[in-house]
């Protein structure tokens, strides 16, 4: 691999690698570190630098627990973005912007382990195929992101995981352009987590003309809570780390173990209530959200492709409980996600995404939650695809094809029409 040529950023020039026809910048940093004085505030633009900055690598992912859909390399020092350009691209290019999932508390876009160099979403292919110049961002998650502890002391910033990624946004829109990007039209899409929080940047008066179009994968559209909700929860959250309301500054310097182990048990005791809710989410607190995102989405018009799995809740119920899966399913995504086309103000369309691996079909799993992910991007799924077949690949094809067209039109020419736009290459059963 060679050096990519150096970009020249607001805050100082980058030079990255160049890798299988992507030149990739990697690990630049979009805002101060939340740490220290920073911690639990929201995030700070990132100080200039001397010299050129070394992009030739990722950076880290933000602290979460280990689990089955979580990532190494943890730190709090974590707000980097990733650059994808490809090679010897003609005129100014749509951007991409990319906001992983992970129940607002898990995941991220770094590198996997501190001893490897592979990244937990390698968008190189992706940003290649589609034409596209593609950004990924890191955000703060579970209590450093979106804990309500404001409430109690205003030590505590709301909503840092959304703050962090409307500080990338902003650095986007004001640097893609010596990217060869085209500020005047970047697509933010996401998904899970990551396509609620496009939700909240769109129902956001702060995210205004920070970008033009959207596309939502799969998002838990009820799991945003009130201030009363979320009261509820972070008290709760408190108790698990042995720290009464009083004394809630003692969170500025709990350790990782200990949040890690707190976070497993507010999941444990959220669903234990039967609320099967994300514990962490975003909160209407007034200044970044003023309404749950249906509430809000009647006014907004950025065209909008929106959709879901077609039998979501199959990753975490299992393969047995069908008829528990479907209620999940309806209740939790492709109802609300009906909702939300309902009451949307602007252009929008919604697809199904109903693929089924030939790994998945192994297992006797139908088309669940992230499956679309190694489709689309190419991040490997152990149990539901690790390795393309030929029908595969023809699925990623039409995928990206899709989301390339939405990217350069909105939803003129592949995307125009009505109804619900059907992604399946499964064979009749």
């Amino acid at each position: 691999m060679s050096l990519a040529p150096t970009v020249v950023t607001s805050y100082g020039p980058v030079r990255g690698i160049v890798k299988d026809g992507v030149l990739e910048y990697l690990g630049i940093p979009y805002a101060e570190p939340p740490v220290g004085d920073l911690r639990f505030r929201h995030p700070l633009p990132p100080k200039p630098w001397t010299g050129v900055l070394d992009a030739t690598r990722g950076g880290a992912n933000c602290i979460q627990e280990k689990s089955r859909f979580s990532t190494g390399n943890n730190s709090e020092d974590c707000l980097y973005l990733n650059v994808f350009v490809p090679q010897a691209p003609s005129g100014k290019l749509p951007v991409m912007v990319w906001i992983h999932g992970g129940s607002f508390a898990t995941g991220g876009t770094g590198r996997k382990s501190e001893d490897t160099e592979v990244l937990e979403y390698e968008l190189g292919g992706f940003a290649k195929e589609t034409g596209t110049i593609v950004v990924s961002i890191n955000y703060r998650l579970n209590l450093f992101g979106f804990l309500n502890l404001h409430f109690l002391s205003d030590r505590f910033d709301m909503n840092c995981g959304l703050y962090d990624q409307l500080m990338a946004l902003k650095f986007v829109h004001a640097n893609v352009e010596a990217f060869g990007g085209d500020p005047d039209n970047i697509t933010l899409f996401g998904q899970s987590a990551g396509g609620e929080s496009v939700l909240s940047m769109l129902s956001s008066p702060l995210s205004r003309g920070l970008f033009q179009k959207a596309i939502v994968q799969s998002p838990p559209v009820n799991h945003v809570r009130t201030e009363e909700e979320s009261r509820k929860v972070s008290l709760r959250y408190l108790r698990l780390l042995g720290i009464g309301r009083k004394r809630v500054e003692k969170v500025l310097n709990v350790s990782h173990r200990k949040v890690a182990r707190a976070n497993r048990l507010l999941l444990y005791s959220t669903i234990l209530r039967g609320d099967i809710r994300c514990p962490f989410a975003p909160v209407v607190d007034g200044e970044f959200l003023f309404g749950k995102p249906v509430e809000s989405l009647s006014k907004v018009s950025v065209p909008l492709l929106i959709g879901t799995a077609a039998h979501e809740a199959d990753l975490f119920v299992g393969k047995r409980l069908r008829r528990l899966s479907d209620s999940i399913t309806k209740s939790d995504f492709s109802g609300p996600v009906e909702d939300v086309v309902k009451t949307y103000k602007g252009p929008v369309r919604r697809y199904l995404f109903d693929y089924i691996t030939p790994q998945m079909r192994k297992s006797h799993l139908r088309c669940c939650h992230a499956s679309d992910l190694p489709i689309l991007l190419g991040r490997p799924l152990k149990g539901i695809c690790t390795k393309m077949d030929v029908t595969t690949l023809q699925v990623r094809r039409r995928m990206r094809a899709l989301w390339k067209e939405f990217a350069y039109n909105g939803l003129d020419g592949l995307l125009s029409g009505e109804g619900l736009l059907n992604i399946s290459f499964n064979e009749k059963e």
